[in-house]
């Protein structure tokens, strides 16, 4: 009788599973794996100081302008390592990488394009992933974090229009030299790009497999253009999800975050694919296109280490209005890590997200020039302003000097060549975490890439950085290693000096085990400081000089 009463309540309980993840996912079939996993995220949840140190004694009235988590109010549990230590990240691509598999083949599939070889190319290499376990011994012991580009199946070469999540075949390569490219990286570690705003369908517009996430097209949005395009498979059907938490993306399917199916299936790829081939955490592409509140949800369910989002505005920077920018990017690191938060009755505890600092590239920009060479620069003051990153909420962004969208090939806002030294010399003295282009620290050579890209220029590594006797790469390992030599992390504090003007930048940056003065722009007499003789000269070159001095 016992025995007979249990069954019945088991089978009571299956039914209510089923029948609900069907009414989560718009009343279509969903698979039973999918109810399991819903039963599974309803009841877990993820739970993930910093300190100012006294700056340095500069015998000038200065004024403190930045301090740990200042201006920022989000509560949550961090997806990022230990503010108390120097975390500096490399981007493991560029615009180009994607072209190696076209040029060397790919045996794994024969839906890429077969290409033909280049000398340069290593024995055997048919693919981004084998370039960089290529250069693993130049990485790993110098960088925190290496990004990795998209390692999902796409209807893009460049990865970016995710088709099928759960296969890892793409233009950079295969599962197996992916995990032997992470693999070779450590002590570094790997974080994934991964792009959840969007999908296309395997074979239309919305019709998604492996995963299918639930039937067609309830995990798309419903002001989504599929349902209002007379040649897309989806146009005037009722089977859609709610409307976008964002702003939409016209060139692929807005996926539906407010849908269970949807959810339960990004964490089940999140865990059981990437974070088995060995990453560690999450770059988030285009998060302006849904709310932030799910990349808290996400970091939580898989226990991301470290995550970054991309938050590029739509609106164009303005030097004179940076407050406009700088708010939209701190209420969206808010929106990713309020104390707790619910979705669909669910309460959890989100882990915040860090964000790219768009605002002090934007300054630098001003600043040096962009998107031409030989420029005149000026107005070194914005780069004391409170809304670049580094003052504003140092603790959560990622600054950067270029990246595979604004640099590279495709160009889209660089920074004027001549000064990416300088703007180093800057980002990676100062608080937050930095990044690193791979173009800025590697050789065409050494990215196998010769003749591949058309735009050999773009790699920079071998050349010497003006005024100095130091490759880019020397140089930017050399102040890693002065980032860590004095204790910088992401909460030091800056107290620019009174001499900063419209030519010169003046700060000191104290950290755990010592402080610098950066001098950027009209070079700074230190004979003139009354504590002149607790420093000693780090880096010189033009437009910038590095003292340091330590505790």
């Amino acid at each position: 009788m016992i025995k007979f009463l249990f069954q019945r309540v088991f089978l009571l309980f299956a039914g209510i599973v089923f029948a609900f993840s069907l009414f989560s996912c718009g009343g279509s079939s969903g698979s039973d794996s999918s109810a399991l996993m819903l039963l599974s995220s309803t009841s877990s949840s993820s739970s993930s100081s910093s300190s100012n140190s006294s700056s340095s004694s500069s015998g000038s009235s200065s004024s403190s302008s930045g301090s740990s988590s200042s201006g920022s109010s989000s509560s949550g549990s961090s997806s990022g390592t230990s503010t108390s230590s120097s975390v500096v990240l490399l981007q493991g691509f560029n615009w180009s990488a994607n072209f190696h598999d076209r040029y060397y083949g790919d045996s794994d599939s024969s839906t890429y394009v077969q290409g033909t070889s280049d000398s340069s190319a290593p024995s055997g290499s048919k693919d981004w992933y084998d370039v960089i376990t290529a250069n693993a011994d130049k990485i790993k012991n110098t960088f925190t974090y290496v990004w990795f580009p998209p390692a999902s199946d796409s209807g893009s070469d460049n990865g970016y229009m995710p088709r099928m999540l759960n296969v890892l075949t793409s233009y950079y390569g295969n599962a197996t030299n992916l995990a032997s490219a992470i693999s070779a990286l450590s002590p570094a570690k790997a974080i994934c790009d991964i792009v959840i705003n969007h999908r296309v369908g395997t074979s239309n517009w919305g019709t998604f497999t492996n995963p299918s996430f639930c039937a067609d097209y309830y995990a798309i949005c419903s002001d989504d253009e599929g349902f209002s395009n007379s040649s897309s498979d989806m146009y005037g059907s009722s089977n859609k999800g709610n409307a976008d938490t964002g702003e939409g993306y016209s060139s692929a399917r807005d996926l539906d975050h407010t849908n269970w199916d949807v959810q339960n299936g990004l964490v089940s790829w999140m865990t059981n694919y990437l974070k088995a081939a060995g990453f560690v955490g999450w770059r988030y592409d285009y998060v302006k296109g849904f709310g932030g509140k799910y990349v808290g949800y996400y970091n939580a369910q898989t226990s991301a280490e470290f995550s970054v989002g991309e938050y590029w505005p739509t609106n164009g920077f303005s030097s004179s209005a940076p407050s406009a920018w700088s708010t939209e990017l701190e209420a969206w690191v808010n929106a990713t890590g309020s104390t707790s938060d619910t979705i669909d009755g669910r309460t959890y505890t989100p882990s915040a997200s860090r964000v790219f600092d768009f605002v002090t590239k934007g300054m630098m920009n001003t600043v040096f020039g962009s998107n031409s060479s030989g420029l005149t620069n000026s107005n070194y003051n914005l780069l004391a302003s409170e809304y670049c990153g580094y003052n504003k909420m140092p603790d959560k962004v990622v600054t950067f000097v270029d990246n595979h969208d604004t640099g590279s090939t495709q160009a889209l806002w660089y920074l004027d060549p001549d000064d990416v030294g300088t703007a180093y010399a800057l980002i990676l003295t100062h608080p937050g975490v930095p990044c690193v282009a791979w173009q800025h620290y590697f050789t065409a050579e050494e990215s196998y890439d010769t003749t591949i890209s058309g735009n050999t220029s773009q790699y920079i590594g071998g050349n010497t950085v003006p005024g100095t006797s130091l490759t880019y790469r020397n140089f930017i390992s050399g102040l890693i290693s002065l980032r860590s030599e004095m204790g910088i992390t992401s909460s030091s504090t800056i107290t620019v000096w009174d001499e900063t003007s419209s030519s010169m930048y003046l700060a000191a940056v104290s950290g755990t085990k010592g402080s610098l003065v950066v001098n950027l722009g009209s070079t700074y007499d230190m004979s003139s400081n009354s504590d002149s003789s607790s420093y000693t000269l780090a880096y010189s070159g033009t437009n910038f000089n590095i003292w340091k001095k330590s505790n």
